[in-house]
């Protein structure tokens, strides 16, 4: 019967931290995907923010212009919605 060679205490202690050394490492490894996507994340929002920042947007007058334009083509439509049902009968 084949005996398995003795260790000494040191080398428990050798053997105990690579693998707190190994599971540091995979647990490191894991946050450091998580701060890779915050990275991504973040500069793809710094970027929209740029974006919002450039754009035109539309004047109060033209706002106001086009806000007038829409209620008139919802009295347009509620109108002829209103006459449509009269002219079939």
């Amino acid at each position: 019967m084949a005996k398995l060679p003795q260790k000494e205490a040191i080398d428990y202690d050798i053997d105990r931290l690579k693998a707190q050394i190994t599971y540091d490492s995979y647990r490191i490894s894991e946050h450091q995907e998580k701060i890779d996507e915050l990275i991504e994340e973040n500069i793809k929002l710094e970027k929209r923010i740029k974006e919002l920042e450039t754009a035109n947007y539309p004047s109060e007058e033209e706002a106001e212009k086009r806000r007038k334009q829409w209620k008139m083509q919802k009295a347009r439509l509620y109108q002829m919605q209103i006459r449509l049902p009269r002219k079939r009968k």
